[in-house]
């Protein structure tokens, strides 16, 4: 059967709605969890934050940048990084993470797979043959485990360790002032999540290959046959799509926050000192009074510019 399409069912249109769409959602996200966290500071950290992005001289309140970082990761994953609480923590935002890699993966490929007929003017779509509810569950199940298994695997142990690393590197970072230092703790950090996130990503695929094949060493019923011939295929195509990005860059969720931060509150103390932007800040960021969500409107913005500009060069990429 064949149905035209229209201008707004084109997959070039809806994947640029989507684009705009998931990048406002990206802005609005960022913004909400630095303000989210900010009602959750005390006076006393929130005073030192507005007196690093006003760059005061009060000497009982400055404190090297990394160490009210610190304080931020201590009041969102707890004072203790190997207690129940920093890892339950950890995990849930590991979770958010892979939900968000996900649906930026996911959404764009079902609707490359929707439109199959792109570059025409019909899609075609095929009659399916109704199949027991039994089968699709047990089908379902057996593509969703592995899944499952390998997020516990690939994500929530190595993020934690990632969590780690990062709350390491800004202790390091606390006990010097030079750019240069920190500078270089930094790269490491990069270095070193993205090792990490490698191991995860091997962790996962092995995961996945182990689990899916179990099935054929129990049983050889035809439907299992049926469904482990699918899965095979699916895994053909994953690695290179979504199960690559979602062991990969959940790592980099706390080391981003970091670079973030830095960069978001760099910016804010920079355009303080150029009379038009000062300006412009003084309407737009209420620094002395809500300093993180002056960093989180920075933060957002830089999050969505960036993800517009990669996905246009993608799109440009692409249509070489």
């Amino acid at each position: 059967m064949t149905v035209p399409l229209t201008g707004a069912d084109r997959p070039d249109v809806v994947g640029a709605l989507l684009t705009v769409t998931f990048g406002i959602a990206i802005y609005y996200g960022v913004q909400k969890f630095f303000k989210d966290l900010e009602e959750k500071l005390s006076e006393d950290t929130r005073l030192r934050v507005t007196v690093w992005l006003l760059d005061a001289k009060a000497h009982d309140l400055v404190e090297p940048w990394p160490r009210t970082l610190g304080r931020l990761f201590d009041r969102v994953f707890g004072t203790s990084h190997f207690s129940w609480q920093c890892f339950r923590r950890s995990c849930l935002a590991s979770l958010i993470a892979v939900g968000i890699v996900a649906a930026y993966i996911a959404v764009p490929t079902a609707v490359n797979l929707l439109f199959k007929g792109h570059g025409t003017s019909q899609v075609v779509i095929p009659a399916q043959a109704p199949r027991p509810a039994v089968s699709m569950i047990a089908g379902f199940a057996m593509l969703l485990a592995p899944v499952v298994v390998s997020i516990f695997v690939a994500n929530l142990i190595p993020d934690y360790i990632s969590l780690l690393e990062t709350r390491w590197a800004l202790r390091r970072m606390q006990v010097t002032t030079s750019i240069v230092v920190q500078a270089v703790i930094l790269a490491i950090d990069f270095a070193v999540t993205a090792v990490l996130a490698t191991i995860a990503t091997v962790l996962g695929l092995v995961t996945v290959v182990i689990i899916a094949y179990l099935p054929s060493a129990m049983t050889r019923d035809p439907l299992n046959k049926l469904l482990l011939k699918v899965l095979g295929n699916v895994l053909v195509l994953l690695p290179s799509l979504l199960y690559r990005y979602i062991w990969f860059y959940p790592a980099f969720l706390t080391s981003i926050w970091t670079w973030l931060y830095v960069a978001s509150g760099l910016v804010v103390r920079g355009a303080r000192r150029v009379d038009i932007l000062l300006a412009l800040g003084n309407r737009l960021l209420d620094v002395e009074h809500k300093p993180l969500q002056a960093i989180g409107l920075i933060a957002a913005l830089i999050c969505t510019v960036l993800y517009w500009a990669v996905s246009i060069l993608h799109f440009l990429i692409s249509a070489l």
